[in-house]
């Protein structure tokens, strides 16, 4: 039986946004998806931009009309890396960056208690992003998570002013989790990874909750292979580890988790275009080299993030940033993905029942 139940285009470029960038989705407590974009109105990450959102209660099949939840404005065009997190009492946390956080631009939090129709007036957080220590700092993207106690995360990502690079620099980078124990009240920052030969620039990273209250955090590098770490309160970001069997066309891949007889398979995406002489062999660490965004699959973790197995190809011919989200409930695994740098979104909707029983 088919595994893939159903592929739409959600987006296509057209005469006012040129690309629909930074796919994020999360699915809430009632079941309802949420989709949302960067839709910029030309390229490049500093485009003047607004954040829009599509909202489906029917499991994928039909949406709204588009959303705008943030506009550019003259003070700040770029508007960018949403992400949004579903909180225990269903209230979706929705965050964003102003101008990636510099020259003026802030960290930006709302948050909708009727199912994503609405959102409260944005509260600037930025004052819990250690700007005297910091340039550019960006969320996720993606989705955040939290935890059975209610603990918040969005992983972030961040270029130090130590590392002497202009202003608006995206290199060296730095990860991190900003987090809440107080259902979004007040946010602190963990501590940061840094980069190394192995594990060069750290950034953009997905994150998923674990059964024992930590979360999993899959890692982006400056080099073909992904990395993984761990959070908790307690111990902060800590085994930082290289995946050189993980291979990655660097660029954002995405992990959540769904439950399979009674238990916790985390799913991970990405573009997984890898060269022959990678088909059957690791990476070497510290190789950088260009490959096309496409091949877009979908992989399975049965020992909580450590190892991965390719259970299901989604589109061998197109890709480009890949989101994943999970209806435990339903087991309807939902993969958003770009194709051409945004100049059209696609989602896939699968039978997760399939996938992780012929794993």
């Amino acid at each position: 039986m088919e595994a893939i139940l159903s592929k739409k285009t959600i987006y296509a470029k057209n005469l006012k946004y040129a690309q629909y960038r930074i796919p994020g989705m999360v699915v809430t407590k009632k079941g309802t998806l949420l989709l949302y974009n960067e839709a910029r109105t030309t390229s490049g990450d500093w485009a003047k931009m607004d954040i829009i959102l599509k909202r489906s209660t029917d499991n994928g099949k039909t949406f709204s009309d588009p959303i705008v939840l943030v506009e550019s404005s003259d003070t700040h065009k770029t508007v960018n890396n949403p992400v949004m997190v579903v909180g225990n009492d269903n209230a979706i946390h929705f965050f964003y960056c102003e101008d990636y956080s510099i020259n003026g631009g802030r960290v930006m939090h709302a948050v909708s208690r009727d199912d994503g129709l609405t959102f409260s007036e944005p509260v600037d957080i930025t004052k819990h992003t250690f700007l005297d220590k910091r340039n550019v700092f960006a969320l996720g993207p993606g989705h955040g998570a939290c935890n059975k106690d209610g603990v918040l995360i969005v992983p972030f990502w961040s270029v130090l002013k130590s590392a002497g690079k202009e202003v608006d620099s995206h290199f060296p980078s730095v990860v991190g989790v900003l987090y809440s124990t107080d259902n979004g009240t007040t946010f602190k920052v963990s501590n940061l990874l840094v980069d190394a030969f192995s594990t060069p620039s750290p950034n953009e990273t997905s994150c998923v909750s674990l059964a024992d209250g930590s979360f999993y955090l899959n890692i982006r590098l400056n080099c073909n292979y992904r990395a993984g770490a761990y959070f908790d309160v307690k111990n902060g970001l800590t085994d930082f580890t290289p995946y050189p069997n993980l291979y990655d066309t660097i660029c954002y891949g995405s992990v959540d988790k769904i439950t399979f007889n009674n238990r916790e398979v985390i799913l991970f995406t990405n573009c997984d275009n890898r060269p022959d002489e990678y088909k059957n062999a690791p990476v070497p660490l510290g190789t950088s080299v260009w490959t096309e965004r496409k091949f877009v699959t979908l992989k399975a973790s049965f020992d909580n993030g450590k190892t991965f197995s390719t259970v299901q190809v989604i589109d061998p011919d197109k890709g480009g940033y890949s989101e994943i989200a999970v209806d435990d409930d339903k087991k309807l695994v939902y993969i958003y993905y770009e194709e051409d740098f945004g100049s059209a979104c696609h989602l896939v909707t699968i039978d997760g029942n399939l996938i992780i029983k012929d794993a």
